[in-house]
């Protein structure tokens, strides 16, 4: 049996989903320190009168908002980017292993990641046409809120601008430790900011893997389906991924991982390299092969 694992790829992913949540949380290590700065010049003075503390605080939640509104926009524009380099990663494994069995696909699934990337984001793979950039601009909102919630809370205990300033500064602060009554004094607001954004990064990533490969082995007639495997984290691999393990699947009917996915695929393939080389060598002598015909079209589509 050959062999087509995507070994390569699969450690790309784990890089790169790592690069990405480093990413993820800069930004919003950044959203906290602007934060930081625009409470700076605030006045600490809890006795100010009420009306002038509400219009302090609605300038400053003004602008913490905008900053929110660009964290949202260049956390859809890393994913996205993410997601491409993901594919990139599984066309050039795809590439180099033809060309271990002497097929020259040299620029071949050059349109994969792009289309990938549209798949994600156009609606064309979820239910109901759910997209990524849904989930970051409900999380966006959900986040707006939390902070009108803490604004109006403190107002309601008569806290300082200032000191409400702080709490908002340690609510968007990813690295901040909430205390363990955080969640008495701001029920229902988020303990952990960038947890959201951090889980669909990282399934992004995983779903961008998947498809990159069912797309590379599409129309290639060595390849039966895949194998599906799990890593087996301590504490992160659940029973669902516990069962596929080992399952196989045909080409393109295996599942999608679940969100904060972390198992790999490994294609089956049950001709030898042996066997391969023959029958390139013999198709690329001029013997009659439509499977190598279709596949090599559509690698160069």
């Amino acid at each position: 049996m050959a062999n087509l694992n995507l070994y390569d790829s699969e450690n790309d992913k784990v890089k790169i989903t790592k690069n990405t949540e480093k990413a993820v949380l800069n930004l919003y290590k950044q959203l906290a320190k602007k934060a930081q700065e625009k409470a700076k010049n605030l006045p600490k003075d809890a006795d100010a009168h009420e009306q002038l503390k509400k219009m302090r605080l609605e300038a400053y939640v003004k602008q913490l908002n905008a900053e929110i509104d660009a964290l949202s926009q260049s956390l859809n524009s890393e994913i996205k980017n993410q997601a491409k380099e993901i594919s990139k990663a599984v066309v050039e494994q795809a590439v180099e292993q033809a060309k271990s069995w002497g097929l020259d696909l040299e620029g071949a699934y050059s349109y994969i990641p792009d289309d990938i990337v549209k798949t994600l984001y156009e609606g064309k793979l979820y239910e109901k046409g759910w997209t990524p950039a849904q989930s970051i601009w409900k999380d966006s909102n959900k986040i707006k809120s939390d902070i009108q919630k803490v604004v109006a809370e403190g107002l309601a205990e008569n806290k300082s601008t200032y000191a409400i300033a702080k709490d908002l500064e340690k609510y968007v602060n990813p690295t901040a430790r909430k205390d363990w009554d955080w969640s008495k004094v701001y029920p229902g607001t988020k303990k952990k900011i960038d947890y959201n954004a951090q889980r669909l990064a990282r399934t992004m990533v995983q779903h961008a893997y998947q498809l990159s490969l069912r797309e590379t082995i599409r129309y290639n007639p060595f390849v039966t389906g895949v194998e599906w495997h799990s890593v087996f984290a301590p504490g992160r691999t659940c029973a669902l991924c516990k069962d596929r393990d080992g399952t196989v699947y045909k080409k393109g009917q295996e599942p999608l991982d679940h969100p904060n996915g972390l198992c790999y695929l490994v294609s089956v393939i049950p001709n030898s390299m042996d066997q391969i080389a023959d029958r390139l060598a013999a198709w690329s002598n001029g013997a009659p092969d439509p499977a190598i015909d279709n596949w090599v079209e559509h690698a160069f589509r």
